[in-house]
């Protein structure tokens, strides 16, 4: 129609949430602080899946490789104890916290601060131990590969990493 119409916008908060502006501020700053933790352990995560898919493409079998390097891929390829912190575990605990932000208009709670605080602690810990095997197991890997003429694993930049959808599973009848 080619024609250009402008009304004034008001934005308001709803009257009917009872909430300060201190407590708007609380929740923004806890989002603020899982948003860059949450992003830290999808990058793990996303690393971590790509070196295992990388030696599973590499090494099927581990038993024809040197024993040098079958003990840096069996340290690699470890997974953690059932109650061990990982980068998906500590993301899923970020995510419920932040889904939980988001669907209330309040101050976080004391205890889902301390949750934070507790996922925050875990993350820190599940990436100085990736960041061990990557320095340790993964580069003494590489220096055999090296010394025996072959081509290092490398894990690809952060913006070349993919991880596939999960399976969708199956409808029961």
């Amino acid at each position: 129609n080619g024609k250009r119409t402008t009304v004034p916008l008001t934005i308001a908060e709803d009257p009917r949430v009872n909430v300060t502006l201190a407590d708007l501020q609380a929740s923004l700053a806890l989002s603020q602080k899982i948003a860059p933790a949450m992003a830290a352990a999808a990058l793990g995560y996303r690393e971590q899946h790509a070196l295992k898919k990388l030696l599973d493409v590499r090494f099927p079998q581990a038993r024809k490789v040197r024993e040098e390097m079958r003990g840096y891929l069996g340290q690699l390829r470890t997974e953690p104890a059932e109650n061990q912190p990982t980068f998906e575990s500590v993301a899923d605990m970020l995510a419920g916290v932040e889904r939980a932000l988001e669907s209330a208009d309040t101050a976080p709670t004391p205890a889902q601060r301390q949750f934070v605080d507790d996922a925050l602690a875990k993350l820190a810990a599940v990436q100085r131990e990736w960041d061990a095997a990557k320095s340790g197991s993964l580069a003494h890997l590489n220096a055999a590969l090296a010394s025996a003429g072959e081509k290092p694993v490398t894990i690809p930049e952060k913006d070349k990493l993919q991880v596939e959808e999960p399976d969708e599973g199956q409808d029961l009848p």
